[in-house]
């Protein structure tokens, strides 16, 4: 009976590491789903790069900045770099602060409307799309963390993942640059100008009725663990002479985001900046929008809501001392 347990317990130490070296043979397998948040965030370090040499406007945070802010308008009107950073919000928030980490350089004013749910407790930092996203495009950041998070991140690949990352090794899955929302909508790479900003988001009927069954998002209470995230940001910014603003993002103008509860969480954002340290441009009540002024989500303009948002962004950006200093010096 010793021997048949032995047996067992060695067979599954056996399968254990054969599943992990199966996991290390697929790394850095590229995934089709993958292809289209690889190739913008290219174009856009790729511009970060191009504009090195003086100080930058980065702007950083989920979707809603790929959508709403063109920065490529920015750059015109203040005569500053300035390059959009924002790409997807299912991507862990600490992955997005690391890429602006790679890019910032000395000098350099980080943007961040952040959406709010990044504020808020964290249901799964691995959840599908970030495990995707670094088994397949980027090894490094995965050797980059602990044992711990490496073992939930293994934990995550399924069996099904796991042969067709194999497969992918040999051969390279069709890439999918774009995302279908609808009949001949897309999102993709290909739609991004020199800048990093989205240009695919004119309205439609499709859009139109994607916004018409938006309800309002849900967010009550900070979490301290979400806000830490922020906070090691706004230090490491500080030791490398990297100037942080804080903002706020655009959203549907619901009624329900001006009563008691939602305003107290609002105002929980604002205070927290202001505890960190860190200017912000104007208040989250501010960057309310009319349904006809939204796209495909409560959180993304479309082309006329992103003109609006982005004179807004410019004149607070031309009166806000940070930009007075940097001009300054430029």
């Amino acid at each position: 009976m010793r021997r048949y347990y032995t047996a067992i317990i060695l067979s599954i130490v056996a399968l254990t590491f054969a599943w992990i070296g199966v996991f290390y043979f697929q790394l850095s397998a590229p995934t089709a789903k993958t292809s289209w948040v690889y190739e913008a965030y290219q174009i856009k370090v790729d511009s970060a790069k191009n504009k090195e040499g003086e100080p930058r406007l980065l702007f950083a945070s989920g979707s809603s900045t790929l959508y709403s802010v063109r920065t490529f308008d920015i750059e015109e009107n203040l005569g500053i770099p300035a390059v959009n950073l924002a790409v997807h919000a299912g991507l862990d928030t600490r992955y997005m602060f690391d890429v602006v980490r790679r890019v910032a350089q000395d000098g350099d004013i980080v943007v961040l409307p952040l959406e709010y749910h990044m504020y808020t407790a964290e249901e799964d930092r691995w959840n599908d799309i970030t495990v995707d996203y670094l088994v397949s495009r980027d090894e490094a950041y995965f050797h980059d963390l602990s044992v711990l998070e490496k073992a939930r991140v293994v934990q995550k690949i399924g069996f099904g993942r796991m042969i067709q990352s194999i497969g992918n090794k040999f051969v390279s899955p069709k890439p999918e640059p774009t995302i279908s929302i609808g009949e001949d909508e897309f999102i993709g790479y290909h739609v991004l100008n020199s800048n990093g900003d989205e240009m695919n988001n004119v309205s439609s009927q499709r859009s139109i009725g994607m916004i018409s069954e938006q309800p309002p998002y849900e967010f009550f209470d900070t979490d301290d663990d979400r806000l830490q995230i922020i906070r090691d940001f706004v230090s490491w910014s500080r030791q490398n002479n990297i100037t942080v603003i804080g903002a706020y993002p655009p959203m549907i103008d619901f009624e329900e985001y001006q009563n008691s509860e939602y305003r107290s969480f609002f105002n929980d954002v604002s205070a927290f900046w202001e505890s960190i340290g860190v200017a912000t441009m104007a208040a989250p009540l501010d960057f309310l929008y009319p349904p006809s002024l939204m796209y495909n989500s409560g959180y993304h303009l479309n082309d006329v809501g992103t003109t609006l948002h982005t004179q807004k962004l410019i004149e607070l950006l031309r009166e806000s001392d940070e930009m007075v200093k940097l001009l300054e010096v430029k």
